[in-house]
């Protein structure tokens, strides 16, 4: 039977030359990983950790393996999947010799070293390792090869560092992890030389979910990392253990490149310093700025065509399409965050926009474009049945309508990024469900304001155009964006689905289409 091909190549090599005894002295596990594969950490996340079984001669005994700084293991679609290690690696544990050894006695210590390697797929990979050293009455020697490597390995390993204090408070699921230079420590690395960006918090014992989405920035002098817990997680847990890591190093010389977490965790309200500061004005001018993004803009065009059919009429009679369209836009939001928030606890990891993640639903949001767009072209209208039923029949459909466009505002405004909202979403979708509320609400504000304030100032409507014939033809030209949008949910379809599904979603909308045509002849 063939074996498995190995991609990690594996030895035992020795800091000393030699073993002096009754003496400890350090080994360590040498794993070099081919290109693109990696093992794992102690807590591996997916996957299984490097163990070693040692075969030891009497009298000698072994401690545990001394992890290293993991890294996050990420898969094709960039998502986290586990913690460990590539490249050249090196995992020293300590042994400690027997008093009675005879000095110039050659010493073998065998071990089975067992690890699970991957890059797109998984194999497990195994060596029986030997390694041969002298007994010394005297000081043992440096390895010439191994023993700087291997000094320099166990002097970076996590630990406690004097220069940072490190602290911790849970708000459900939620934790607050913060490192805060020490007072008067000289050592710390500056916060201007460390990226918060890398900054990555490994949990030791599944308290914070490896899979999970970790936020950090710089806070002060010092960081702040948001952190969640899984919903399977402890109800009450007491103490933060873990490993937190700086691609930079959290020594001023860039050395240690991990701080081992050893904290108790105080209860406390979570917040993101006050979401009705920055986040919250950010969210505001995100929800703005959306009103310029291409999934937005077709959209709009609906309403400004209803602000210019409402420029004669009361101004009360345009104050209330404006609310309403407004309600419209909050309501979406806060049942979309609601949504978010429903998913979350029940264990599922979302994001913003992630509804445009089902080719189900990309499909009838196109068909719902594809139908706004024909209406638009004069290939069908709605509501001609009830043009004769009454002024008031007439102005309840009228603010439905704004209630209406306020809703497709909202969703198709979902798949766009624009600035100054991601941070700020990233913020919601961290906090609790209280705060998450708020922030969804400032960008609801942000995105409906515009129309707000052009149906609350008079002034503002009487600068559009009066009714008349062009508004036919701009009418139809609003028309085209829709197309484009249906152009490119189609192009976004087919990428979440094979060449036949893509097919038939053409023929849908094709057949959708022919509907329309047919509705339109017939109510004509």
């Amino acid at each position: 039977m063939l074996s498995a091909p190995q991609h990690v190549q594996a030895s035992l090599v020795a800091a000393d030359a030699s073993i002096q005894p009754g003496k400890p002295f350090t080994v360590a596990l040498h794993l070099v990983h081919d290109p693109h594969w990696h093992t794992y950490w102690h807590n591996p996340g997916t996957g299984l950790p490097t163990k070693l079984t040692w075969t030891l001669p009497a009298g000698f005994t072994a401690g545990d393996i001394q992890w290293p700084a993991p890294a996050p293991i990420k898969d094709s679609q960039g998502s986290v999947s586990g913690s460990g290690y590539e490249g050249d690696l090196l995992l020293p544990l300590t042994l400690t010799a027997p008093a009675d050894l005879t000095p110039g006695t050659p010493i073998v210590l065998k071990a089975r070293a067992e690890w699970l390697m991957c890059s797109d797929v998984c194999i497990p990979g195994s060596a029986d390792l030997s390694l041969s050293l002298p007994v010394s009455a005297d000081a043992p020697a440096a390895n010439p090869q191994w023993g700087e490597k291997i000094r320099t390995v166990i002097a970076n390993l996590p630990r406690t560092e004097a220069a940072w204090t490190l602290a911790a408070t849970r708000a459900g699921k939620t934790i607050i992890l913060t490192a805060l230079p020490a007072d008067g420590a000289n050592g710390a690395a500056p916060a201007a030389k460390i990226n918060a960006a890398t900054l990555h918090f490994f949990s030791d014992d599944n308290l914070v979910g490896f899979d999970l989405p970790q936020s950090a920035r710089a806070d002060g002098s010092g960081f702040r990392l948001t952190l969640a817990i899984p919903e399977d997680g402890p109800a009450n847990p007491t103490r933060l253990l873990g490993v937190l890591t700086s691609d930079t190093g959290w020594n001023a010389d860039g050395s240690l490149r991990g701080l081992k977490v050893d904290v108790p965790l105080t209860l406390g309200v979570v917040t993101a310093e006050g979401p009705i500061g920055g986040t919250l004005l950010l969210a505001f001018f995100g929800g703005l700025i959306l009103n310029l993004m291409p999934c937005v803009f077709p959209v709009l065009g609906i309403k400004i065509l209803g602000f210019t059919h409402q420029a004669g009429q009361e101004r009360g009679k345009v104050i209330a399409h404006g609310l309403v369209f407004t309600f419209g836009v909050l309501l979406s939001f806060w049942a979309l965050a609601g949504l978010l928030a429903v998913l979350r606890a029940g264990g599922a990891q979302l994001g913003w926009g992630f509804q445009l993640q089902s080719p189900a639903f990309v499909f009838c949001l196109a068909a719902v474009m594809l139908i706004f767009g024909l209406n638009l072209s004069g290939v069908f209208e709605f509501g001609l049945g009830a043009t004769g039923i009454g002024s008031g029949l007439q102005s309840r459909s009228g603010l439905i309508g704004s209630f209406f466009t306020g809703v497709l505002a909202t969703v198709v405004a979902t798949p766009c990024s624009a600035p100054f909202l991601a941070p700020a979403l990233g913020a919601a979708l961290a906090l609790p469900t209280a705060a998450s509320f708020t922030v969804f609400t400032a960008i609801a504000v942000g995105l409906s304001t515009p129309y707000l304030l052009l149906s609350i100032f008079p002034g503002a409507v009487k600068v559009l155009p009066r009714p008349g014939a062009w508004m036919e033809t701009f009418k139809q030209f609003m028309a085209f964006p829709l197309y484009a949008t249906v152009a490119y949910l189609t192009w976004v379809l087919a990428g979440q689905t094979g060449e036949s599904a893509s097919l038939m979603a053409l023929f849908g909308l094709v057949v959708i289409a022919l509907g329309a045509w047919f509705y339109g002849g017939w109510t004509a």
